[in-house]
């Protein structure tokens, strides 16, 4: 009986033994796996380029010079008719005409024709009555259109600062230059100074006056600018045709 009773006990131990081996088994199977790290976890992010991100193209159009009349052939002279400078300036204006003024807000542009040679363009310019204010004067030679006109460098430019009211001021030329149409520009930097440029009532068809950025004067309003054009000859016209 006792022996019985002992290889019993011994079945029943090596069942608890076989019983834990296999539990223990079991929980490594079930065992959780690890956390990835951070490093395992991080999704690689897009290599950073050196390029230079491109700028959008600018579709703004080039104003294109239009045809127009080739300077120094005296086209519109009518011939010459003295190899002597006029005594005086030219007046490419109606002299005629009532005078009276212009104050500038942004711009004012003036189209003319000389028809020959000349070395100076000047205007009587108010300031009115502070001697306060500032004038810039620039010279363009004609490239068809005004747009295409102001795209192009100026011949000449010089800023005037508080001059005498009503001063005659202008733009002087080292060497002649020749016949042909171009543009005078006159900007202030500050139009409450109050600028301006004097000028005669009425239509002239020697000018094209143009303000703030090209606008043409209102046929009603009815101005010209007493522009002054030294010429080096007398030529039979004073002025030349516009286009």
């Amino acid at each position: 009986m006792k022996k019985t009773f002992k290889f019993l006990a011994f079945v029943l131990v090596c069942m608890l033994l076989l019983l834990s081996v296999a539990c223990g088994d079991n929980e490594k199977d079930t065992a959780p796996s690890a956390v990835p790290t951070a490093a395992e976890s991080a999704v690689p992010t897009e290599v950073p380029t050196s390029e230079p991100t491109q700028t959008p193209a600018d579709n703004t159009p080039t104003p294109e010079a239009k045809p127009t009349v080739k300077p120094g052939q005296l086209t519109y002279a009518g011939g010459i008719l003295s190899e002597e400078a006029p005594q005086e300036p030219i007046m490419l204006c109606d002299t005629t005409a009532t005078p009276n003024h212009l104050q500038i807000v942004e711009d004012l542009a003036i189209q003319f024709f000389p028809s020959t040679s000349f070395t100076e363009v000047a205007i009587c310019c108010p300031s009115y009555n502070d001697n306060v204010g500032t004038l810039t004067f620039a010279l363009y030679a004609w490239m068809g259109s005004y747009e295409s006109t102001l795209a192009g460098e100026a011949i000449k430019t010089q800023t005037f600062e508080n001059y005498n009211d009503n001063a005659l001021l202008g733009l002087k030329f080292e060497e002649a230059l020749p016949d042909g149409e171009y543009i005078l520009l006159l900007t202030t930097p500050k139009a409450s100074d109050g600028v301006g440029t004097w000028g005669k009532i009425g239509n002239f068809e020697g000018q094209k006056v143009y303000v703030d950025g090209g606008e043409t004067l209102d046929e009603n309003s009815s101005f010209h600018v007493e522009l002054r054009v030294t010429y080096i000859n007398t030529p039979n016209n004073l002025y030349g045709k516009l286009s």
